[in-house]
């Protein structure tokens, strides 16, 4: 496993474990995966915004508008599904002929997890 690169926060990490756990990767599929994990860490950044300042703020005459950062946030999910895309993983599609989930290994499902969870599928 490769390790995870020092610049990522928490949901980087968790999302860079999820993602390469049993895995060696290319040099071109890091840069991507880092990306991605960089862009996780952007997503969870502005989840914390719209948390604390909820998803609409207050525009320019005093008129009540979708908040800045529930537009970005959408931009960036769809980054992030489209980083993991350009990955070859390997396959798990077992599962989705409707057998062979207990097959794949502990890494490989957490890794179908994960995919997901931040892909929407896997």
């Amino acid at each position: 496993m490769d390790s995870i690169p020092a610049d990522l926060g928490a949901a980087g990490r968790a999302l860079w474990r999820d993602l390469t756990d049993g895995l060696e990767l290319r040099r071109d599929e890091r840069v991507v995966v880092s990306e991605a994990c960089r862009t996780a860490d952007v997503i969870a950044s502005l989840d914390a915004v719209l948390a604390a300042e909820g998803v609409t703020a207050t525009g320019s005459t005093g008129q009540r508008i979708v908040h800045p950062a529930v537009l970005e946030v959408r931009q960036q999910r769809a980054l992030l599904s489209a980083l993991l895309r350009r990955v070859e993983w390997p396959s798990l599609d077992a599962d989705e002929r409707g057998s062979g989930w207990a097959e794949l290994s502990a890494s490989a499902r957490a890794r179908r997890a994960a995919l997901r969870r931040w892909n929407g599928a896997a």
